[in-house]
């Protein structure tokens, strides 16, 4: 068999670990703008309508839960504290996270990694 270059690339989209979406279409739709900017396409073929409607119902069902906006300021002061202005990671070992953050980050790891769950800060 005839060996051939071929590059390969990997991308990811993250999106809020609060939210649960099937299909997370503003995710699909800045995956698109990267293909498209990487292989000169017109982006045009990334439609971001459905991802900003599909935002705008996780923004009203946030809006209508307090405990889930103290819970996502909670958590997004922790990700400021503990990431540097590019985005790695601190080394840092002190929490200010509520008692109940840390149990919903140990279940969360839980779920993810069986063998590695209990989370420390």
């Amino acid at each position: 068999m005839v060996e051939q270059d071929c590059n390969v690339t990997s991308l990811m989209v993250h999106m809020p670990q609060y939210a649960k979406l099937d299909t997370d279409q503003m995710g699909v739709s800045r995956l698109l703008e990267c293909i498209c900017a990487i292989h000169k396409i017109d982006n045009s073929i990334a439609e971001n309508s459905l991802g900003e409607s599909q935002y705008k119902e996780i923004d009203k069902a946030v809006a209508g839960n307090s405990e889930i906006q103290l819970l996502i300021k909670q958590l997004e002061a922790y990700y400021d504290r503990s990431h540097d202005a590019s985005g790695e990671i601190l080394d840092t070992k002190e929490s200010n996270l509520s008692p109940e953050i840390e149990s919903f980050l140990n279940e969360m790891g839980e779920q993810l990694n069986p063998k590695n769950s209990r989370y420390t800060a």
